[in-house]
């Protein structure tokens, strides 16, 4: 095949020393060898060309050994093909295609599934939430602080609002048991409000996260079975009697036994379940982060901005207060109220590790929120 790099391309001597002419003719060789490198760089952009027609469009599989099974019908169709080509030893299109089929076979060779191995070529990280890739889990983690963004240090979570009722979340200073319970009434057997909790939560900073439904009149407070050193998350199961719009009709706290007797997870009147941007998760487990976003709400009086951060602990195993800064975005009221980044770099936190968003607003009582989404490895894979 002939050599189509544009940097080959022998332009008269006269041009190439003009003045006027020689450097666009400098600008032009760039511009087609980078539009060249671009589409294929020549000859294999052809030839891929070439062997793209043999394959059947819209193949559609998830199982690696189906693909196998397609290449080596593909070499050997190829193989098949090139048989007229063989009395003429010379040819460079049968050199370069045999080439290929040199290379497609050593990539069958090598492919790096085992018999039982599949993959979805169209959407890996579906595949992971619907638990079909072994050894990974993923996590979307939202939270807003209702009208509580102070212009100190706020984690983004119920408890952070206009009273600064609490702005930054504390957890557990080792194992605890839990109470969970409602402010309100309605939240018992028979009332408006739920009587059943679903708890997320971590045992201790060596196990994954796990589960826990606590039930009852939660109205005056039913304690856990189990102790917890982080609860990531709560839902508030509706029953026969309960109103809209939420399954809840009181403040629901869960409260670390004492010593600590701190609140580590609230769900607020009709909301259904926890908001907090906050993750924690155990020794066993790497996270990887693909998404973020924060936001506030649009200025309706007095113009307001916030700087958020992504906030890691990375042994709460040993202290519970101290968080690193990771990660900066800033937003405004009157312009670019809300920020999203899908980071292609993912980035990494190794377990144990709690993972929140803080934010410090320019004026208090600024309505914020923020949510970000996790992707989790088991140890050994």
């Amino acid at each position: 095949m002939a050599n189509v790099d544009p940097f080959v391309i022998q332009w008269p001597e006269k041009w190439a020393r003009d003045q006027e002419i020689g450097p666009v003719i400098t600008y032009l060789n760039r511009f087609l060898h980078d539009l060249w490198i671009r589409t294929g760089a020549g000859d294999d952009a052809v030839l891929e060309t070439q062997l793209g027609e043999l394959y059947e469009p819209g193949i559609e599989t998830s199982n690696a050994n189906e693909l196998i099974s397609d290449l080596e019908t593909d070499v050997s169709m190829i193989k098949s093909m090139l048989s007229e080509e063989q009395d003429n030893p010379d040819s460079e299109l049968l050199h370069d295609l045999l080439e290929r089929v040199s290379e497609l076979e050593n990539e069958i060779m090598t492919w790096p599934f085992s018999e039982s191995d599949e993959v979805d070529v169209k959407d890996f990280f579906l595949e992971v939430a619907k638990g079909s890739i072994p050894g990974h889990s993923s996590v979307n983690k939202f939270g807003e602080a209702p009208s509580g963004l102070q212009t100190s240090a706020t984690d983004v979570w119920s408890r952070a609002n206009a009273a600064t009722t609490q702005s930054v979340w504390i957890a557990p200073t080792a194992a605890r048991i839990h109470t969970i319970s409602s402010d309100s009434a309605s939240d018992v057997s028979g009332g408006t409000g739920t009587t059943s909790v679903l708890v997320y939560y971590l045992p201790d900073w060596d196990t994954a996260e796990t589960t826990e439904t606590v039930s009852g009149d939660i109205n005056a407070g039913v304690a856990m079975n189990n102790a917890a050193v982080m609860i990531n998350s709560m839902v508030a199961a509706p029953q026969s009697t309960s109103t809209g719009p939420g399954s809840n009709k009181g403040t629901i706290t869960a409260t670390a036994a004492a010593p600590d007797s701190t609140i580590t997870a609230v769900i607020l009147p009709e909301g259904g379940q926890t908001e907090q941007a906050i993750y924690g998760f155990p020794s066993t487990q790497v996270a990887y982060m693909t998404r973020w976003m924060v936001g506030i709400d649009k200025a309706s009086g007095a113009v307001a901005s916030a700087d958020f951060q992504i906030r890691f602990n990375p042994n709460p195993d040993v202290q519970t207060l101290a968080y690193i800064r990771q990660q900066d975005a800033s937003v405004q009221s009157t312009g670019t109220n809300s920020l999203e980044e899908k980071f292609e770099s993912r980035p990494k936190f190794n377990g144990p590790g709690i993972i929140k968003i803080q934010g410090i607003a320019s004026a208090n009582d600024v309505d914020a929120h923020s949510s970000f989404d996790l992707v989790l490895v088991e140890d050994g894979f």
